[in-house]
C-alpha cells in the first residue's frame, strides 16, 4: 500500500511543474497548458528514490495513472507471492494544479509534488515523503499510453 500511495503521489506531483526543452512540443508554464497536457493515460516506466534507481518488475511497469479534467485514477500492479501480477483496486482522487504544484486529494488527506517534465510523451514528477525520522525524495517517470 505504501508503494501505491507513492505512485499516486507521484502522479499528482507530475501535474505540478514542467521543465521543457524547445523540442518537447509542450507548454510555456501556463497552468492551462499543464491541465491540457496531463490528460490521458500514463504507464509507469521508472522510479528513483534519493537519487538511486529503483528496479521495477514487469508487473510494476503495468501500473498506470489516468488523468481526466478533474480526477486521477491510479492502478497499481505488483507481483504477488505466487509470482503473478496482481492489480490493486483502482484509486480515484481529485487533483488541482496551482502554479508549479499539483495537489491530489483523497479520503483522509492530500499530497503535493512538482512536475519535472510534462510533454506529449513523458511525465516526470518528484515529491518528498517522510517516514518517521527518514525523508525520501521520489522521482517517478511515466510514458503516455494515450
Amino acid at each position: 500500500m505504501k508503494t501505491f500511495k507513492l505512485i499516486l503521489l507521484a502522479a499528482i506531483i507530475a501535474c505540478t511543474t514542467a521543465s521543457c526543452s524547445s523540442d518537447d512540443d509542450s507548454n510555456n508554464g501556463d497552468v492551462a497548458d499543464f491541465n491540457t497536457l496531463i490528460i490521458g493515460q500514463w504507464r509507469l516506466t521508472s522510479e528513483v528514490i534519493n537519487g538511486e534507481p529503483e528496479p521495477l518488475d514487469d508487473c510494476e511497469t503495468s501500473s498506470t495513472i489516468t488523468f481526466s479534467e478533474d480526477t486521477v485514477t491510479s492502478v497499481y500492479v505488483y507481483t504477488n507471492d505466487e509470482n503473478e501480477c496482481e492489480t490493486e483496486t483502482p484509486d480515484v482522487s481529485t487533483y488541482t494544479i496551482s502554479e508549479n504544484t499539483v495537489t491530489i486529494s483523497y479520503d483522509g488527506g492530500s499530497d503535493s509534488g512538482s512536475i519535472e517534465t510534462l510533454n506529449n510523451s513523458t511525465l516526470t514528477f518528484s515529491f518528498t515523503d517522510s517516514f518517521g525520522d527518514e525523508t525520501e525524495v521520489f522521482t517517478t517517470t511515466y510514458t503516455r499510453v494515450n
